[in-house]
């Protein structure tokens, strides 16, 4: 999934966020917030574990 289809999909959903956002986030530059959390893991079907994993 792209950067950009991830920002929509989250959009959609009722949370404020950017690619550049997103993207920040993949690098560490930027912090989840826990709503955007909550967000991923219901999108992406990951578990909590998998997200955290480095």
């Amino acid at each position: 999934m792209t950067q950009e289809l991830l920002a929509v999909k989250m959009q959609i959903n009722g949370c404020d966020i950017t690619r550049s956002a997103i993207a920040k986030i993949e690098v560490g530059q930027r912090h989840l917030y826990p709503d955007e959390i909550v967000l991923l893991q219901k999108i992406l079907g990951a578990t909590y574990e998998e997200i955290f994993s480095i």
